[in-house]
């Protein structure tokens, strides 16, 4: 008993010594399969359609026990501030709500079934996550959207640097399908948005509403992208999503997916806005200040000509549209 509880308390101080929200995640599943004694423990994402979508797919996979426990929970509505837990002989749902409203559910399976001690200890595992987290969210977030901010940035794209360097691309000793898999989960994208004419929008219809299409704007992106990438917002009316293992076209169509959306979106008292966005590859080669700063001039020559599209800083290189820099120093976006 005393080896249990020390293997636990242990096990909160590895979790708290994290700071990364997808490390925390499985340090925390692992945890809590671990003190139920191997037990299925699987973390799902509640935020949108596609994600309850996902969790019931995975539920009916491998999760069998869980699986009503997720629609009597969607059916309350996930809206509630905690969502209820809900618990059968062998399956136990524990939601949680994230900083921006964003719901997840840890869901948790046992041959022998789940007694009210595992849930109490199951339970009081997800509020030290959650309090903890929310510590770290209200450090790396901005205020105003949400999003990860612009402090965040760096360490982001330093892991995707580091990730990246996993990839080396020799991939002679890999047969096809394990060649392709990394190839792509080793290519990471850094997008630089920002909102056209948005002075004006200030200028004339006050900055209440300016603030209102940069919240609209930003819960837009939560819902566009996927659960994996990352949101920030860099200043001002300037946003950059880091976009996950996909190759460019992949990024470029979630990108122009959410150009359209934004330009189809009817604001509130302002209308019609439309934004320009620059991205480029994060490579192994790169740093922080030139991954931002090569997105940048994507950035700059989507707004120099025409505002409203998308733009590939190596395709506007390779067509002679731009010069290849090496930039080293801070970046200010405009």
């Amino acid at each position: 008993m005393k080896e249990k509880q020390t293997n636990l308390v242990e096990a909160i101080v590895a979790i708290t010594d994290l700071r990364q929200r997808q490390q925390l995640e499985k340090a925390l599943t692992d945890t809590i399969a671990e003190q139920l004694g191997d037990a299925s423990v699987r973390l799902y994402d509640l935020g949108d359609t596609d994600g309850q979508q996902r969790a019931r797919l995975e539920m009916e996979a491998e999760q069998a026990a869980c699986l009503p426990l997720l629609d009597a929970l969607l059916a309350a509505g996930t809206t509630q501030s905690p969502p209820p837990a809900g618990r059968n002989e062998r399956g136990l749902l524990l939601p949680m709500q994230h900083y921006g409203d964003q719901i997840s559910a840890i869901g948790i399976q046992h041959h022998r079934g789940l007694d009210d001690a595992d849930l109490r200890l199951a339970a009081g595992l997800v509020r030290i996550y959650q309090n903890f987290l929310k510590l770290i969210d209200e450090k790396d977030h901005d205020r105003l959207t949400g999003l990860l901010n612009r402090s965040r940035l760096e360490a982001q794209i330093t892991d995707s640097l580091e990730y990246n360097a996993r990839f080396p691309g020799d991939d002679s000793q890999h047969g096809p399908q394990e060649r392709r898999q990394n190839h792509f989960q080793g290519r990471n994208w850094l997008a630089v948005l920002d909102i056209d004419h948005f002075k004006q929008i200030n200028d004339r219809f006050g900055h209440i509403y300016g603030d209102e299409v940069l919240l609209l704007l930003s819960a837009m992106m939560r819902k566009c992208f996927r659960r994996h990438d990352q949101l920030f917002r860099y200043g001002g009316e300037e946003f950059i999503v880091i976009v996950k293992h996909v190759d460019k076209d992949g990024a470029y169509a979630a990108l122009q997916r959410f150009r359209r959306n934004i330009e189809a979106f009817d604001f509130p008292q302002v209308g019609r806005v439309t934004i320009s966005i620059g991205f480029v590859q994060i490579e192994r080669q790169d740093t922080p200040t030139t991954v931002i700063g090569h997105a940048d001039q994507a950035l700059y020559y989507a707004k120099t000509h025409g505002r409203n599209q998308v733009m590939e800083y190596k395709e506007l290189v390779s067509a002679g549209e731009l010069k290849a820099e090496s930039i080293e120093g801070s970046i200010e976006l405009f």
